[in-house]
């Protein structure tokens, strides 16, 4: 990002404050440290961020828009009220962070790690999420639309009450008693999928 970026992280980390009622647009950071930071009414348009990192910072009603995420950590970190839009955050750690009132559209976030996250209210459309790992997950009240969830591995996510009859599950990942899938909503389509779990083979 620009010097100037810098200095605004800095001078609010020595007054002990946060980001708000701003914007950033078109701004590129490289191992930028924003750990443990609060940004709130904040928007951040068509930036790059390459290995920075964002654990335990807390974004409350921040809207990222065109925005590119390359290696980086939001382990632990808080979502409330916030919009990602046409986002790119493959690969990307989302380990034990909460979103909660979200709504994540048209992005993506392949290969990214979703593990023991807490999803709360929030709504994914026509998002990518191939091969991530939604692992130990707790989803309330979550809507998934149209995203493509190939190869992603839900191991303990129960997914009872969750609809996913829009979604693309093809080789989705699961225990070994596939007790995540009980309750789940899917169109008869799907089922081929789910029982290719099994081992099961059509002729």
């Amino acid at each position: 990002m620009t010097e100037n970026f810098s200095e605004i992280i800095e001078q609010a980390r020595a007054d002990d404050s946060y980001l708000a009622n701003t914007c950033f647009e078109q701004e590129r950071a490289t191992g930028l440290d924003l750990g443990g930071f609060d940004c709130k009414s904040v928007t951040f348009s068509a930036c790059q961020f390459v290995g920075c990192d964002f654990g335990k910072t807390s974004f409350t009603e921040v809207r990222f828009e065109s925005c590119r995420f390359v290696k980086c950590s939001f382990r632990d970190a808080y979502f409330k009220s916030c919009e990602m839009k046409s986002c790119q955050a493959d690969g990307c750690d989302f380990a034990q962070s909460l979103f909660r009132d979200c709504v994540l559209r048209s992005s993506s976030f392949c290969y990214a790690s979703f593990a023991e996250a807490k999803i709360e209210n929030t709504r994914w459309e026509n998002c990518r999420m191939k091969e991530a790992a939604v692992t130990s997950v707790k989803l309330k009240k979550t809507v998934f639309h149209e995203v493509d969830f190939s190869g992603a591995d839900f191991f303990r996510t129960p997914l009872k009450g969750v609809d996913l009859s829009s979604c693309e599950i093809a080789a989705i990942g699961v225990s070994d008693t596939y007790s995540e899938l009980r309750g789940v909503k899917i169109v008869p389509h799907q089922a081929v999928d789910l029982i290719s779990l099994l081992g099961v083979k059509f002729s």
